[in-house]
């Protein structure tokens, strides 16, 4: 059992590592390689709880093997629930002409609700009623040396209430009737993303292995332990093996071999099987008569063709070097031009720069002429102004002269006219 689960462990790391090299190709892009991806860690999970359910009980074991079992089919069956239902609602949308856009993140984060749900029932499981080592002592025909009945006594894991491995039963049965709904539903979709067949023979399948597996834990008690485990190891490695065989396989091998190359060697094999071991002898000489006609016709054909290909390719050379020397003498002629056109535009930029210094030193100087004559006229406004002010003093002055000339010739006329009126007052005085 445990060398089956080791095998199985293998070929999904196979399966899974050609999944990813092949991601690209149409086969496993129309069945989605996210999807594929967790679908492979399902499987993983599986063999990794087929294993440990072959090994001596313990607790750790024990708890471990139900946490890989429940949460591998999780992973295996829930990805395919939640796509088959996607597709399914987009082949009726189509039938009713709408368009409706699905988000991969909601498919994703409906993986994820539900993976989170069986997640959080395994830890109360593991919290509440752990599955443990129990014994199971039976009474044997045997007899020891004492004269007495030898008691076998084999371990198993259990919890102490049934209700949680029933509930982890029921959980499976429930994906698997409504994956099977899924698929009969899923029919009479395009065939690219058509998976019916497969996932019908898939389910099949599963549900038998659930069959056995509820069978061999109500049986426990009267079949030994040792065989239940390796019953159920076994039966379990087959699963994984027969899900790789019917589910991944034909994609694999779709997009390694494309399906006319396929179709082809099949139609040859039923044909070669078909004829009998005399016919099959002729069928092979007149084959390889016809094979070596072709060749020969093949090798005159490829002589013709290098002798055509040589003449060919010696026109090409001998006029790509007639070009090549049409196309020198041009670039010479070309390159001669720019040359003196290089020049023209040298010359003409060393005029302009020529002008553009005469324009600034003219610039400059006249700058300079006119500094200086606005320096001319203020000095000669200055000059005016002086003179005007000169003038204006002058005038000035001379007024005051002849106000004062003026005044000493009142004032002698008053001194005169008084003294003569002094004399007469005198002269009437003395009368």
């Amino acid at each position: 059992g445990i060398t089956m689960a080791a095998i199985c462990i293998i070929l999904v790391v196979v399966v899974s590592i050609s999944t990813y090299t092949n991601r690209k190709k149409k086969a496993i892009t129309y069945a989605q390689p996210i999807f594929l991806y967790l679908l492979q860690v399902g499987l993983l999970f599986i063999c990794i709880g087929a294993i440990l359910n072959s090994t001596t009980p313990s607790q750790g074991t024990c708890t471990a093997t139900q946490w890989f079992l429940l949460l591998g089919y999780s992973l295996e069956l829930v990805p395919l629930l939640v796509k088959i239902a996607a597709i399914n609602k987009i082949h009726q949308n189509a039938r009713r002409f709408k368009r409706k856009r699905f988000k991969f993140k909601d498919l994703y984060m409906t993986v994820g609700a539900i993976i989170g749900a069986v997640t959080g029932f395994l830890l109360l499981w593991t919290i509440i009623d752990p599955p443990t080592r129990q014994s199971n002592m039976t009474l044997t025909d045997d007899l020891n040396e004492d004269g007495g009945q030898v008691i076998e006594i084999n371990y198993l894991c259990a919890s102490d209430s049934p209700v949680w491995l029933t509930c982890s039963y029921l959980y499976q049965f429930l994906l698997l009737t409504t994956a099977t709904v899924l698929a009969f539903q899923s029919r009479n979709v395009q065939q690219d993303f058509n998976e019916s067949t497969q996932l019908a023979t898939v389910l099949y399948a599963h549900f038998l292995v659930l069959l056995f597996r509820i069978a061999l834990w109500r049986l426990q008690p009267v079949i030994k332990a040792t065989y239940v485990t390796a019953i159920t190891t076994f039966i379990l490695s087959g699963d994984v093996w027969q899900t790789l065989t019917i589910y991944f396989e034909p994609k694999l091998l779709d997009a390694i071999i494309p399906q006319s190359e396929q179709r082809n060697q099949h139609n040859s094999a039923e044909q070669s099987s078909r004829t009998s071991f005399p016919e099959q002898i002729r069928h092979a000489e007149h084959n390889s008569r016809i094979s070596s006609e072709t060749d020969q016709r093949n090798q005159r054909n490829s002589a013709e063709t290098i002798t055509s290909s040589v003449q060919q390719i010696r026109l090409n050379v001998k006029q790509k070097s007639k070009n090549s020397f049409e196309t020198e003498q041009r670039n010479q002629r070309n390159f001669a031009e720019n040359i003196s056109r290089i020049s023209s535009v040298e010359q003409i930029r060393l005029n302009v720069k020529q002008k553009s210094k005469n324009s600034f030193e003219t610039e400059q100087r006249n700058q300079r002429n006119f500094a200086e004559n606005i320096s001319r006229i203020s000095s000669v406004e200055q000059i005016r102004l002086n003179v005007a002010q000169k003038s204006r003093f002058s005038s000035v002055e001379q007024i005051r002269l002849n106000v004062e000339e003026k005044l000493r010739t009142s004032s002698v006329e008053q001194t005169r006219s008084t003294a003569e009126q002094k004399s007469r007052i005198s002269s009437v005085s003395e009368e």
